[in-house]
C-alpha cells in the first residue's frame, strides 16, 4: 500500500513499513486510517470591490477616498474600497474614537480680519480667497488667488505666540496631508493657519477654548493648475496621528465613535495574517473563532489593508 508522505497514519497497530523512493510501502496486521492535511483556505482580497462575507465591519459613517480621488462619506457599517491615483489600494484600518475641534468644515463663516470679528475662519483679504463646493456637497474647499500660500502653523491667542511656527510642507496636484502635532499648555483660543504666505497673507481657523493636552492639526491640500493652494478637511483632534476627516457644522465639534473589523474563522484556522500596503504584516489569533483587527496607529491615508490570509 503506497501512502503519500504528506499524510499521517493514525489509529494503526502491528504496522511494518518499508520506505520506497516514491512513497512508503506498508505491511500491516490491523486497520489503519489516513488523516489528510487540513484544506487550504482562500485569502481575503481587500482590493476587491465586494467585501468578503467572512469580514464584518461595524462603525459610524466615515470619510474615504473614492475612485475619482475625492473625499466621500460612507454609510454606517460600510467599509468601502479606497483608491490612490485611480488605483484600488485596499481598505483603511479601523479607527479609534476621535473629535474634531475645528469648527465649520464648509467655510460658511469666514471674514476679513477686523476688530471684534468672531467668525470661525479669518483671512487677511476676503477678496483673495474663494470657497469651492465639492461634487459630493460635503467637504468644501478654500482656495487662494495667489501662489505661495503654503505655510501652516498653530498659534495661541492665550500666549500671543506660535505654538508651532508656520513652516512649509510640500504640496502637489493631488490631495496631500499636512499636519502638525502640538501641546496646548493652557485653555485658550487657537488659530490653525492652513494657508499662509506671510503676516499679511493668510487664512486660519479659530478654535475656541481648546483644552490643555496633546493634539494634531491636519489639513489636506492640493495645488490647482494655476499654482494656487486649495485646502479641505481641516481638523484638530487629540493625539499624535490624524484620523479620517470629521465634518463639523459652523457651531458643532463632532465626535466620531470607534470602528471595528472582525474576521470569522471559516474552518480549521488558528489565526490570520494581515497584509498592509507598506509591506508590513500582523498575526492575530482567533478567540472563539473570531479575530479582531487592531485599530490604526498612524495617519489616515498613509497605508491600507490589502489582504488577509489564514494560518492553519
Amino acid at each position: 500500500m503506497i501512502i503519500p508522505k504528506s499524510h499521517r497514519i493514525i489509529g494503526s497497530k502491528n504496522v511494518q513499513t518499508r520506505v520506497l523512493a516514491d512513497g512508503v510501502l506498508v505491511s500491516f496486521g490491523g486497520n489503519i486510517s489516513i488523516a489528510p492535511e487540513p484544506p487550504e483556505i482562500a485569502d481575503i482580497d481587500l482590493t476587491a470591490l465586494t467585501l468578503d462575507p467572512r469580514v464584518t465591519y461595524t462603525g459610524p459613517a466615515h470619510t474615504y477616498f473614492d475612485s475619482n480621488g475625492q473625499f466621500a462619506i460612507s454609510a454606517a457599517n460600510e467599509w468601502p474600497l479606497e483608491y490612490v491615483n485611480g488605483v484600488a489600494v485596499g481598505r483603511s484600518e479601523p479607527e479609534p474614537e476621535s473629535k474634531n475641534y475645528q469648527l465649520d468644515s464648509a467655510f460658511s463663516s469666514i471674514s476679513e480680519t477686523q476688530q471684534g470679528e468672531d467668525t470661525a475662519w479669518i483671512t487677511s483679504q476676503s477678496a483673495g480667497v474663494t470657497v469651492s463646493q465639492p461634487d459630493d456637497g460635503t467637504f468644501f474647499g478654500i482656495e487662494t488667488n495667489k501662489p505661495g500660500w503654503e505655510l501652516i502653523g498653530v498659534f495661541s491667542e492665550g500666549t500671543g505666540a506660535f505654538i508651532v511656527p508656520a513652516t512649509d510642507t510640500p504640496v502637489d496636484n493631488s490631495w496631500t496631508v499636512a499636519n502638525r502635532t502640538f501641546t496646548n499648555p493652557s485653555l485658550a483660543r487657537i488659530r490653525f493657519y492652513i494657508a499662509r504666505l506671510d503676516s499679511q497673507n493668510y487664512v486660519y481657523g479659530r478654535v475656541p477654548d481648546l483644552p490643555v493636552g496633546d493634539y494634531i492639526a491636519t489639513v489636506w491640500r492640493e495645488l490647482t493648475s494655476e499654482g494656487f493652494v486649495q485646502c479641505r478637511a481641516s481638523q484638530i483632534e487629540p493625539g499624535t496621528f490624524s484620523t479620517s476627516p470629521i465634518f463639523n457644522e459652523a457651531t458643532a465639534q463632532n465626535t466620531r465613535a470607534a470602528s471595528s473589523v472582525t474576521i470569522t474563522n471559516p474552518g480549521p484556522a488558528t489565526g490570520i495574517t494581515v497584509q498592509y500596503s507598506d509591506g508590513n504584516t500582523a498575526s492575530i489569533s482567533f478567540v472563539n473563532d473570531v479575530a479582531t483587527l487592531p485599530l490604526m496607529n498612524q495617519t489616515w491615508g498613509s497605508r491600507y489593508i490589502t489582504r488577509i490570509s489564514f494560518e492553519v
